[in-house]
């Protein structure tokens, strides 16, 4: 049954974005969520494990210019669509 599943799986290439954004929520577990400034579009974006402490100095409202991977998860047989947002580089910004 899961080889089904995962041989009806596809996914695109990766799709490279840089964004200016303001910070709306952090965690320590992997993730964080920043509102694009020109587009209001919030993403919920994880991060490696390497960019913790970056992460950490931090702080909600902040903007901040971010380089993020976008990965579309593809089921070929129902069409739906799921899409992953991985942070590559993450830089404060003093005013956009």
């Amino acid at each position: 049954m899961f080889y089904n599943t995962f041989n009806n799986l596809s996914t695109s290439p990766p799709e490279m974005l840089t964004i200016d954004a303001e910070i709306i929520t952090l965690s320590a577990k992997n993730k964080i969520e920043i509102k694009d400034i020109d587009t209001n579009h919030f993403f919920l974006v994880r991060y490696p494990t390497s960019l913790l402490s970056n992460i950490k100095e931090l702080h909600i409202s902040e903007l901040v210019k971010v380089s993020i991977s976008k990965i579309t998860l593809i089921n070929n047989l129902t069409k739906k669509e799921k899409i992953d947002y991985n942070l590559i580089e993450i830089n404060r910004v003093e005013n956009l």
